[in-house]
């Protein structure tokens, strides 16, 4: 659901409901690929021992407005998948959603708090104290504006793994490429680590979000947002977005690793865990690290050629469209 900035400011006025498909777990693949088709910035798929046995619950978030005019859209999607499939739509209260667009959000050494200006007020007073020997970097992002506000277990993910590879690295990674960059929030944690870093989506909406955010957390100058990636390598490349833009982009983003660096993708259930691996495996680069959270993970690789080695043939960088906080077709954001 691509909202322009005034929509995200209002969601009590707006509403939104809550979009359930229930599938087989055999199923959830393709159950996964309507709520992008219908619009969605971000899809939640329960499973394993938060779903029911034996099945999937694939939610996603759009308008009110859309109402049964949704629900008839989502079931002519469905397709052959209608008589293993339950469909449901439930009102969310704006209340909640206030509440939770209002609270900081801490991930490894950052806290991610809302900018959400005069529309909504303060945020909550009596914020915990941060424990005794421990400062975070605060960003400031404006919920709503795209996919990537720190919530979402695998843009939490993502900021630990780039933390990480700030760390584990002799050099840290001094360039960074963000392919699907939304809010601009995975740019900005690695243009706060110091690096420079190109943010891109073919969403003009995000780009513009992402550009704002830049601006506001002094970052302008270290971040630059683009349409589609410089054909240069980087010493990290990091997407954040779906399974099926993921495969079909590996070879790309590969090929946009420095040799020595580093590949940090998330976006991935589980259960895909093995076949994101072989792909990116096949497209020339070295498993080195996972991590989980919530049935979601994020993938570390490594560039096994030698600093200065530029054998791999550079594949032509377009992005298909698809993923969070883009375009999300094949699958029909997820900062």
């Amino acid at each position: 659901m691509n909202r322009s900035s005034d929509d995200a400011r209002t969601p009590g006025d707006r509403g939104l409901l809550r979009l359930e498909i229930d599938v087989p777990a055999a199923l959830a693949g393709a159950a996964e690929a309507i709520p992008w088709r219908l619009g969605a910035q971000g899809v939640m798929t329960r499973d394993g021992a938060d779903a029911p046995p034996g099945r999937a619950v694939i939610c996603a978030w759009l308008p009110a407005a859309e109402g049964e005019a949704l629900r008839a859209r989502a079931a002519g999607l469905l397709g052959p998948l209608t008589a293993h499939a339950r469909l449901r739509l439930v009102p969310e209260d704006p209340r909640g959603w206030q509440a939770t667009l209002q609270r900081a959000i801490r991930v490894g050494g950052f806290v991610v708090e809302p900018d959400l200006g005069a529309d909504f007020g303060p945020g909550p007073p009596g914020e915990p104290p941060e424990p005794s020997g421990l400062e975070r970097r605060r960003l400031h992002i404006e919920p709503g504006s795209a996919f990537g506000d720190g919530a979402h277990p695998t843009t939490a993910l993502c900021i630990e793994g780039i933390e990480a590879c700030f760390a584990a690295v002799d050099a840290a990674p001094a360039t960074v490429l963000d392919v699907g960059t939304g809010t601009g929030l995975l740019a900005l944690v690695a243009a706060t680590l110091g690096a420079r870093v190109v943010g891109t989506d073919i969403d003009p909406l995000a780009r513009h979000a992402a550009e704002r955010h830049a601006r506001r957390n002094g970052l302008a100058h270290r971040v630059r947002i683009a349409a589609t990636p410089p054909p240069t390598p980087f010493d990290l490349v990091v997407a954040n977005l779906y399974l099926d833009p993921l495969v079909a982009l590996a070879p790309t983003l590969a090929a946009r690793v420095a040799p020595g660096g580093r590949c940090l993708i998330s976006g991935i259930a589980r259960r895909h865990r093995a076949r994101i691996e072989r792909v990116f495996v096949g497209a020339g680069l070295r498993p080195i690290a996972c991590a989980e959270r919530e049935g979601w993970i994020a993938l570390t690789f490594a560039d096994p050629r030698p600093v200065g080695d530029r054998t791999r043939a550079d594949a032509s960088v377009s992005r298909t469209p698809g993923g969070r906080a883009a375009d999300p077709s094949p699958q029909g954001e997820l900062d």
